[in-house]
């Protein structure tokens, strides 16, 4: 009945990812993701690799006393949780090394923030089955390995938030400030200039566009169908976008329905798309930016190509809307 369940909850999302992603399962399986971009995966030998394993281990974030956590997982009798217990606790461990594993040239504190859910979801899970192994009468006496799965829980919270105290201090400030102001002004997301309505203005509604720019919350996507270039060359339908030529580039999205692409410039944008930043990073230490670096480059390159060639429907100096179908007049 388990397996079952976990059919029935997991076949849908496996689907969806499909879908969109074309992959069932990601990183087992490449899907839209390109396997060249940054190359990401790299041939290191048994000590490089154990020893980024470790670095990781003792990370431990957002909770620093994780292994705690599991350790009292672990002794709790499978019995008690129908056996869903171990089986979270298999899957954490499981989902952990994949993610290390896949990402061996990133960071603890990036390769982190793919963990987080579930290793945050096993803590709740393990706490929760910890105080429900309290007797409920006083009478009755609470059993060896419960006892001690009980103190490694209290431990790991007390010993979490003594090491975290003044982090957690200044969250909750900022969560008080934030809540306060929303109380204040019920209603935060007003853009604080027009440009991107009217960008998505000059696009015939309902049709379709390929969006890179710093902020694109503040389009109307029930207006567009819109799909966003994140990261460069990262992930995109067969064969790959190309980004070596303007017009391959205009072959492939027109053939994938796009007529209408947006991008902001690369000199004007104030976050992730400024040129001079990736120039930098070509010769930076960390090797996964390295090699991430000239992807952006060649992504501002058909923008430029792009911009000469192709009518302007919207242009205010930062961010251009253009139609592919469209020959620019200029000389």
């Amino acid at each position: 009945m388990q397996g079952l369940a976990m059919l029935l909850f997991l076949i849908p999302w496996a689907l969806l990812s499909y879908r969109s992603h074309r992959t069932f399962i990601f990183p087992l399986m490449n899907g839209n993701y390109r396997a060249e971009y940054g190359a990401l995966t790299t041939h290191s030998d048994f000590e490089t690799r154990l020893k980024f394993f470790w670095l990781n281990i003792c990370y431990c974030q957002p909770i620093r006393t994780i292994p705690f956590f599991l350790l009292a997982g672990a002794l709790i009798p499978a019995r008690k949780t129908g056996r869903a217990l171990p089986a979270l606790l298999l899957a954490t461990l499981i989902g952990f090394i994949a993610v290390v594993y896949s990402l061996p040239l990133s960071d603890e504190k990036n390769i982190a923030r793919y963990y987080m859910g579930f290793a945050v979801a096993a803590v709740v899970a393990v706490s929760l089955a910890s105080f429900a192994a309290l007797p409920r009468r006083r009478s009755l006496p609470l059993r060896g390995q419960h006892l001690l799965a009980l103190v490694f829980v209290v431990a790991a919270i007390v010993d979490h938030v003594q090491e975290q105290r003044d982090a957690l201090y200044r969250d909750y400030l900022h969560f008080e400030a934030v809540i306060s102001k929303a109380g204040a002004k019920p209603s935060s997301l007003v853009p604080t200039d027009e440009a991107y309505r009217a960008l998505q203005a000059s696009v015939p509604a309902g049709a379709r566009m390929l969006v890179m720019v710093d902020e694109p919350i503040w389009f109307d996507f029930r207006r567009n169908p819109i799909d966003i270039v994140d990261l460069p060359g990262s992930v995109s339908p067969a064969p790959g976008m190309p980004l070596d030529d303007d017009e391959k580039l205009v072959t492939y999205l027109h053939n994938l329905g796009y007529r209408y692409v947006a991008f902001v410039r690369a000199d004007n944008s104030k976050s992730l798309y400024r040129r001079p930043h990736w120039k930098n990073l070509l010769t930076g230490s960390e090797e996964i930016w390295r090699k991430s670096a000239p992807f952006y480059l060649h992504m501002f390159e058909r923008w430029d190509g792009l911009a000469s060639s192709r009518a302007h429907l919207f242009d205010n100096g930062t961010m251009v809307a253009l139609d592919l179908d469209v020959r620019s007049k200029k000389p």
